[in-house]
């Protein structure tokens, strides 16, 4: 279901954007001052909300971090705005529908502005006159990885979680505790730098030296830190030898 409301208000948003375009720049829509709906090809309408979602999953904005909008994530969505608009009217040539031009852009720029005016102001955790949150991510979506998303998630812990890092296929473009996740460790140097990560976290147990050491290197090479914290068998031992020192 979560995966399946992005892709949903995507297409809401496109029917939304390519109706208005009909609206503003069909021709004999609003003839004389009044509203013609029946003037409106919806077919036309069809094939750009059809363009628009083509280019939506293969640019995968259902994806897009909006509460850590960024200069990427405007070129990505301006790129795929313009593709929609392009495979929108060719679509509709080829079909033998009718789509002017001027409907085709104006489509284009009303989802272009639609877009940048969502994520400029979609709220950020940690808004609300306190301190801006770092953004973080998560080496593995295991048990003790939730426990460090619950974590993580906490007003004062200054880091906002925003995916995981996972090298289980059957776990890729899964969304696990809200948060999606965003590729194996191989990944990491293009992921920390798309999303401004310089923070992540792993609290994998028994992850073997080797594998350890990879992921810092990744981290590295994308200008990250990787913290590695205990885990809960971890932090019971130390209490438990503690307690026999005592």
């Amino acid at each position: 279901m979560r995966r399946l409301l992005p892709q949903a208000l995507l297409g809401g948003a496109a029917l939304l954007s390519a109706a208005c375009a009909w609206r503003l720049a069909g021709p004999g829509v609003a003839d004389g001052g009044a509203i013609h709906w029946g003037a409106i090809h919806w077919d036309g309408v069809a094939a750009l909300v059809a363009g628009r979602l083509v280019c939506s999953g293969l640019f995968r904005l259902e994806r897009m971090r909006w509460r850590n909008w960024n200069q990427d994530d405007r070129l990505i969505w301006t790129a795929a705005a313009l593709c929609g608009s392009v495979v929108g009217f060719l679509t509709a040539g080829a079909l033998g529908l009718l789509l002017p031009l001027n409907v085709a852009i104006v489509e284009g720029l009303l989802f272009l502005q639609l877009g940048s005016l969502v994520g400029e102001r979609w709220p950020r955790r940690g808004d609300g006159g306190g301190e801006r949150k770092a953004p973080a991510l998560i080496y593995g979506a295991g048990g003790q990885g939730r426990l460090l998303l619950a974590e993580l998630r906490r007003p004062d812990s200054g880091f906002d979680p925003i995916g995981w890092i996972d090298d289980d296929p059957a776990k890729a473009d899964a969304v696990l505790g809200g948060e999606p996740v965003l590729g194996p460790i191989e990944a990491l140097p293009f992921l920390t730098e798309l999303h401004g990560v310089r923070t992540v976290f792993t609290a994998i147990p028994g992850l073997p030296a080797d594998r350890l050491e990879r992921a810092a290197e990744m981290a590295r090479m994308g200008g990250a830190r990787l913290i590695v914290l205990p885990t809960v068998r971890d932090a019971v031992r130390a209490l438990r030898r503690r307690q026999l020192a005592a």
